[in-house]
Protein backbone atom coordinates (compact mmCIF):
# COMPACT_ATOMS: atom_id res chain seq x y z
CA UNK A 1 0.00 0.00 0.00
CA UNK A 2 2.75 2.25 0.85
CA UNK A 3 4.57 1.71 -2.46
CA UNK A 4 1.14 2.39 -4.06
CA UNK A 5 0.99 5.45 -2.26
CA UNK A 6 3.79 6.89 -3.09
CA UNK A 7 3.62 6.61 -7.19
CA UNK A 8 0.23 8.02 -6.67
CA UNK A 9 1.98 11.13 -5.28
CA UNK A 10 4.67 10.92 -8.17
CA UNK A 11 2.04 11.13 -10.74
CA UNK A 12 -0.34 13.41 -8.92
CA UNK A 13 3.33 15.77 -8.66
CA UNK A 14 4.14 15.32 -12.18
CA UNK A 15 0.27 16.27 -13.51
CA UNK A 16 0.68 19.58 -10.89
CA UNK A 17 3.86 20.71 -12.63
CA UNK A 18 2.66 19.61 -16.20
CA UNK A 19 3.48 22.99 -18.73
CA UNK A 20 0.30 24.24 -19.77
CA UNK A 21 -1.53 23.07 -23.10
CA UNK A 22 -2.24 25.58 -25.57
CA UNK A 23 -5.82 25.15 -25.18
CA UNK A 24 -5.25 26.15 -21.36
CA UNK A 25 -3.22 29.31 -22.20
CA UNK A 26 -5.57 30.54 -25.11
CA UNK A 27 -8.73 29.73 -22.44
CA UNK A 28 -7.22 32.01 -19.71
CA UNK A 29 -6.16 34.91 -22.57
CA UNK A 30 -10.11 34.58 -23.89
CA UNK A 31 -11.17 34.95 -20.47
CA UNK A 32 -9.37 38.63 -20.11
CA UNK A 33 -6.60 37.16 -18.20
CA UNK A 34 -3.87 37.93 -20.92
CA UNK A 35 -0.62 38.34 -18.88
CA UNK A 36 -1.86 34.80 -17.41
CA UNK A 37 -2.52 33.70 -20.60
CA UNK A 38 1.06 34.66 -22.35
CA UNK A 39 2.73 33.36 -19.59
CA UNK A 40 1.00 29.90 -20.02
CA UNK A 41 1.58 30.10 -23.64
CA UNK A 42 5.43 30.80 -22.92
CA UNK A 43 5.99 28.01 -20.62
CA UNK A 44 4.11 25.59 -23.45
CA UNK A 45 6.55 26.83 -25.85
CA UNK A 46 9.29 26.10 -24.04
CA UNK A 47 8.52 23.08 -22.69
CA UNK A 48 7.69 21.94 -26.56
CA UNK A 49 10.03 23.73 -28.70
CA UNK A 50 9.89 21.58 -31.41
CA UNK A 51 6.50 23.33 -31.86
CA UNK A 52 8.19 26.34 -32.52
CA UNK A 53 8.62 26.50 -35.81
CA UNK A 54 5.44 25.53 -36.73
CA UNK A 55 3.20 26.77 -34.07
CA UNK A 56 2.12 29.91 -36.51
CA UNK A 57 1.14 27.60 -39.09
CA UNK A 58 -0.96 25.38 -36.42
CA UNK A 59 -2.54 28.12 -35.19
CA UNK A 60 -3.04 31.04 -37.88
CA UNK A 61 -5.32 32.90 -35.27
CA UNK A 62 -2.92 32.47 -32.55
CA UNK A 63 -3.24 35.56 -30.43
CA UNK A 64 0.30 34.82 -29.17
CA UNK A 65 1.73 36.15 -32.56
CA UNK A 66 3.63 38.49 -30.12
CA UNK A 67 5.39 36.05 -28.15
CA UNK A 68 6.32 33.48 -31.17
CA UNK A 69 8.17 36.06 -33.10
CA UNK A 70 10.01 36.57 -29.32
CA UNK A 71 10.20 32.84 -28.70
CA UNK A 72 12.30 32.95 -32.72
CA UNK A 73 14.60 35.56 -32.66
CA UNK A 74 15.42 34.09 -28.94
CA UNK A 75 15.87 30.75 -30.76
CA UNK A 76 18.18 31.84 -32.99
CA UNK A 77 20.84 33.72 -30.46
CA UNK A 78 20.09 30.44 -27.96
CA UNK A 79 21.42 28.68 -30.94
CA UNK A 80 24.87 30.06 -30.85
CA UNK A 81 24.16 31.60 -33.99
CA UNK A 82 25.30 35.30 -32.98
CA UNK A 83 24.71 37.85 -36.09
CA UNK A 84 21.56 35.50 -36.83
CA UNK A 85 20.36 36.18 -33.31
CA UNK A 86 20.93 40.03 -33.08
CA UNK A 87 19.40 40.44 -36.60
CA UNK A 88 16.34 38.40 -35.43
CA UNK A 89 16.01 40.13 -32.10
CA UNK A 90 16.76 43.94 -33.75
CA UNK A 91 14.08 43.04 -36.23
CA UNK A 92 11.25 42.24 -33.34
CA UNK A 93 12.38 44.93 -31.32
CA UNK A 94 11.73 47.59 -34.56
CA UNK A 95 8.32 45.33 -34.92
CA UNK A 96 7.50 45.37 -31.58
CA UNK A 97 8.04 49.02 -29.90
CA UNK A 98 5.76 48.47 -27.32
CA UNK A 99 6.27 44.89 -26.60
CA UNK A 100 6.55 43.39 -23.12
CA UNK A 101 9.47 41.44 -24.05
CA UNK A 102 11.25 44.45 -26.00
CA UNK A 103 13.79 44.73 -23.11
CA UNK A 104 14.74 41.21 -23.15
CA UNK A 105 15.18 41.02 -26.21
CA UNK A 106 17.81 44.13 -26.26
CA UNK A 107 19.54 42.45 -23.30
CA UNK A 108 19.69 39.23 -25.71
CA UNK A 109 20.52 41.49 -28.20
CA UNK A 110 23.72 43.02 -26.32
CA UNK A 111 24.70 39.54 -25.47
CA UNK A 112 25.14 38.47 -29.18
CA UNK A 113 27.68 41.35 -29.09
CA UNK A 114 29.07 39.97 -25.89
CA UNK A 115 29.19 36.48 -27.70
CA UNK A 116 30.89 37.10 -30.77
CA UNK A 117 33.57 39.38 -29.18
CA UNK A 118 32.49 42.59 -31.00
CA UNK A 119 33.36 44.79 -28.39
CA UNK A 120 32.27 48.38 -30.37
CA UNK A 121 28.66 46.30 -31.20
CA UNK A 122 28.52 45.46 -26.96
CA UNK A 123 29.16 49.12 -25.90
CA UNK A 124 26.36 50.61 -28.22
CA UNK A 125 24.32 47.54 -27.45
CA UNK A 126 24.55 48.81 -23.92
CA UNK A 127 23.93 51.97 -23.91
CA UNK A 128 21.10 51.84 -26.14
CA UNK A 129 19.60 49.42 -23.13
CA UNK A 130 20.84 51.62 -20.59
CA UNK A 131 18.94 54.56 -22.31
CA UNK A 132 15.94 52.57 -22.03
CA UNK A 133 15.83 50.99 -19.01
CA UNK A 134 17.98 53.29 -16.58
CA UNK A 135 17.32 51.28 -13.89
CA UNK A 136 16.77 48.17 -14.86
CA UNK A 137 19.09 45.86 -12.93
CA UNK A 138 20.69 43.69 -15.53
CA UNK A 139 22.76 47.02 -16.59
CA UNK A 140 25.51 45.40 -13.92
CA UNK A 141 25.74 42.12 -15.58
CA UNK A 142 25.93 43.78 -19.09
CA UNK A 143 28.88 46.44 -17.48
CA UNK A 144 30.64 43.76 -15.91
CA UNK A 145 30.20 41.60 -19.60
CA UNK A 146 31.85 44.90 -20.72
CA UNK A 147 34.62 44.71 -18.51
CA UNK A 148 35.84 41.24 -19.71
CA UNK A 149 35.88 41.42 -22.91
CA UNK A 150 39.28 43.62 -23.15
CA UNK A 151 40.56 40.29 -20.99
CA UNK A 152 38.86 37.87 -23.34
CA UNK A 153 40.46 39.52 -26.47
CA UNK A 154 43.80 39.65 -25.35
CA UNK A 155 44.33 42.96 -24.15
CA UNK A 156 45.13 42.78 -20.03
CA UNK A 157 45.95 46.69 -20.27
CA UNK A 158 42.53 47.79 -21.25
CA UNK A 159 41.28 44.82 -19.02
CA UNK A 160 42.83 46.63 -15.55
CA UNK A 161 41.45 50.02 -16.45
CA UNK A 162 37.65 48.02 -17.39
CA UNK A 163 37.57 45.71 -14.78
CA UNK A 164 38.91 48.35 -12.06
CA UNK A 165 36.31 50.84 -13.38
CA UNK A 166 33.44 48.34 -12.37
CA UNK A 167 34.41 47.19 -9.14
CA UNK A 168 34.38 50.88 -8.33
CA UNK A 169 31.24 51.47 -9.81
CA UNK A 170 29.96 48.42 -7.97
CA UNK A 171 31.81 47.25 -4.99
CA UNK A 172 29.22 45.56 -3.77
CA UNK A 173 28.84 43.35 -6.94
CA UNK A 174 28.33 39.69 -7.06
CA UNK A 175 30.57 39.85 -10.18
CA UNK A 176 33.23 41.53 -7.56
CA UNK A 177 35.16 38.48 -7.17
CA UNK A 178 34.91 37.00 -10.73
CA UNK A 179 36.40 40.96 -11.67
CA UNK A 180 38.76 40.66 -8.42
CA UNK A 181 40.61 37.69 -10.21
CA UNK A 182 40.60 38.62 -13.58
CA UNK A 183 41.90 42.07 -12.33
CA UNK A 184 45.01 39.87 -11.17
CA UNK A 185 45.72 37.60 -14.13
CA UNK A 186 45.68 40.80 -16.37
CA UNK A 187 48.79 42.04 -14.31
CA UNK A 188 50.40 38.30 -14.47
CA UNK A 189 50.01 38.67 -17.95
CA UNK A 190 51.53 41.80 -17.89
CA UNK A 191 54.62 40.36 -15.72
CA UNK A 192 53.43 42.52 -13.00
CA UNK A 193 54.23 39.72 -10.36
CA UNK A 194 54.12 42.24 -7.11
CA UNK A 195 51.32 43.47 -8.49
CA UNK A 196 49.49 40.40 -9.54
CA UNK A 197 50.09 39.15 -5.44
CA UNK A 198 48.98 41.64 -3.86
CA UNK A 199 45.97 41.05 -5.65
CA UNK A 200 45.86 37.79 -5.07
CA UNK A 201 46.25 38.27 -1.27
CA UNK A 202 43.80 40.87 -1.46
CA UNK A 203 41.42 38.34 -2.93
CA UNK A 204 41.96 36.30 -0.22
CA UNK A 205 41.16 38.39 2.19
CA UNK A 206 37.82 39.62 0.32
CA UNK A 207 36.87 35.79 -0.31
CA UNK A 208 38.21 33.52 2.19
CA UNK A 209 36.16 30.35 1.01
Amino acid sequence: MKLIGVVLCLCLAAVATAAPTYQAALELYSQGQTEAGRKAFLEFIRANPQNLATIGQQYPDTPFGEEIAFEQAAAIYFAGNWDGGQTALQAFVTNHPDSPYRAMAQYYGALTRYRANDAAGFDQAVQAYIQNYPNDPLIEELRYNGATLPYNLGRPEEALVALRQFRAQYPESNFGDDAQNLIAESLNKLGDTQGFLDEVEDFRQHWPT
